[in-house]
């Protein structure tokens, strides 16, 4: 159950800060604070959707490492970049909530913007996880190269 919760729980992040995103980008265009304001909400609920996607991380490992072709450096490799992942997006989910409270303050636009880089930041970061994630069960992702390079790394340990 561990293994299936993650990947809902990532999935929800993978998509759903690329539309936020895209949302906030439309709302600061067209100059609509609604958009604007609900986008900033809707993050901060994504934001904690992480957090399931990463407690889920550990338990899901467990399940998979002792499969055949699972390598524990992929999942190191992931589970490092799961890091990176959850500091930027909750970040953002915080200056989201951060801008909120500015509301009508000098400092809005400012937070705002805040916002949108940290926000970009993790759908940059959130992608390159889950592409990580994804080659952990997912032979076809790797490069020929990358893969005979860890079959030999694989025999060696052997």
């Amino acid at each position: 159950m561990a293994v299936q919760l993650h990947l809902i729980f990532n999935h929800i992040s993978v998509i759903g800060m690329p539309v936020v995103l895209l949302f906030m980008g439309i709302g600061f265009f067209y100059r609509n604070d609604f958009m604007k304001k609900t986008s900033l909400a809707v993050l901060m609920v994504l934001a904690l959707a992480v957090l399931p996607a990463f407690l889920t991380g550990e338990p899901a490992e467990e399940r998979v490492k002792s499969l055949p072709g699972i390598s524990e450096n992929r999942i190191e490799t992931h589970e490092s970049a799961a890091e990176a992942a959850l500091i930027l997006t909750l970040s953002a989910g915080v200056l989201a909530a951060i801008t909120l409270l500015l509301n009508q303050t000098r400092f809005y636009r400012f937070a705002y913007f805040g916002a949108v880089v940290f926000s970009l930041l993790s759908v940059t970061m959130l992608g390159v996880t889950a592409h990580l994630g994804g080659k952990i069960r997912h032979s076809e992702l790797n490069s020929p190269t990358a893969q005979v390079q860890q079959n030999v790394r694989e025999t060696k340990d052997d």
